[in-house]
């Protein structure tokens, strides 16, 4: 049977369909390479053409994601007719709605790089997400100041700052996933409600206006966040 050759992108595809299949029913840490190609049918030589490690598989798996979520702001981003204070507010709003409704994908394929010994593959992550959405957040800043909604003298930093905010809650979800009691998991989850609060608070500060303007997820956001993060028996 003659072999079937394909184009270089679909086969880079179907190499990703396979890793997100089996991290997501066995895990990251519990998955070899050799799964991975097996179940892609490929060979070793056609895998590392693709990816030169399980880390930098785990990376693109990253980059797919993140390129699903800015699709899914994209809506809001083109919303006509809304004042850049609702448009933020609805971002803010999407965004926690992505993270629980990937709480399978977050616990079971990129839990590894909430790991310490993951730190530098994750501040990639986190920068290459920052370098997408910063220009994003500076033009809704820049454009809430030109109708009077927003006052700000530095919209980029603005951005900068709301997004760092959120990266910053890292270390909270590593103890909420490291936690072996449900007491110390539930308090994991106190000290992210404490700390979204405290970020919706700055960002509506940070654009000179009152602290109950913006909110980050709903009511027990957190809790649900970090409860299915962490389904502790």
């Amino acid at each position: 049977m003659p072999r079937v050759i394909r184009h270089p992108e679909l086969r880079r595809a179907e190499i990703l369909d396979a890793a997100f299949k089996i991290f997501l029913e066995r895990g990251y840490d519990n998955t070899s390479l050799n799964e991975v190609i097996e179940l892609a049918g490929l060979s070793k030589g056609m895998f590392y053409h693709h990816f030169q490690s399980k880390e930098a598989l785990l990376l693109a798996l990253f980059e797919t994601v993140t390129e699903q979520t800015y699709q899914a702001l994209e809506p809001i981003l083109n919303e006509a007719g809304i004042d850049q204070k609702s448009r933020l507010q609805k971002i803010l709003d999407k965004g926690a709605e992505i993270r629980l409704s990937n709480v399978d994908v977050t616990r079971s394929v990129f839990g590894a790089l909430l790991r310490p010994e993951s730190k530098m593959l994750y501040q990639g992550i986190i920068d290459a997400w920052a370098d997408r959405m910063r220009p994003v957040l500076a033009v809704i800043i820049a454009e809430g100041v030109n109708e009077g909604t927003f006052d700000t003298f530095d919209a980029e930093g603005v951005g900068d700052l709301i997004l760092q905010m959120g990266a910053a809650t890292k270390y909270i979800l590593d103890e909420a996933m490291a936690a072996q009691t449900r007491r110390r998991r539930d308090a994991a989850a106190a000290v992210l409600e404490k700390r979204l609060r405290f970020h919706a608070l700055t960002i509506g500060r940070m654009l000179g206006l009152p602290d109950d303007t913006f909110s980050i997820g709903q009511p027990d956001f957190a809790k649900k966040l970090v409860r299915a993060l962490n389904p502790l028996k």
